[in-house]
């Protein structure tokens, strides 16, 4: 399966690519981060020959270091001279949940706390890529854990 964007400065700030894909081009204003496939065997970024933002690009490679798609991408950043130090490892990122009365339950966590008491809650993510999610707390009290682009995250429930 091939791919090939050309877009304007209006376009995502990311771009995550799944396993299939294996030719990628962009051109135009490229996103600041990109996700690559193992799959992938080709890849082109033609930004910088029209003025895009090739100094704030991050690339993530879902295989490892001197796989084959890393040096795809490799060979695509020296081309357009960019620093290979921008090519990240890749792996799906996780949560997890800690503090006084949490606990894990079925495919969320569960909290055993009294109403209106305050509670300290610590969450850590591992894996992903840069800019992923971001957490905080609403008015209401309850937690909220915005989804950016690129979230792999699987969904987790807060049980009361």
């Amino acid at each position: 399966m091939d791919y090939e964007e050309s877009a304007s400065d209006t376009s995502l700030m990311s771009a995550f690519f799944g396993e299939g894909i294996t030719d990628i081009t962009l051109s135009g204003s490229f996103p600041s981060v990109v996700v690559l496939p193992s799959t992938t065997t080709q890849f082109a970024l033609y930004s910088y020959l029209l003025g895009g933002r090739p100094d704030d690009i991050d690339v993530y490679v879902a295989d490892a270091q001197g796989s084959p798609a890393w040096v795809t991408a490799e060979n695509a950043l020296l081309q357009a001279r960019l620093d290979t130090a921008r090519i990240h490892r890749y792996t799906p990122a996780t949560v997890t949940v800690s503090g006084a009365g949490i606990t894990e339950a079925d495919d969320g966590y569960e909290l055993s706390a009294s109403v209106g008491t305050p509670i300290q809650i610590t969450a850590s993510v591992t894996g992903g890529a840069r800019g992923q999610s971001s957490a905080g707390s609403d008015p209401a009290g309850g937690i909220v854990v915005a989804q950016r682009e690129l979230l792999e995250l699987p969904v987790r429930g807060w049980h009361c």
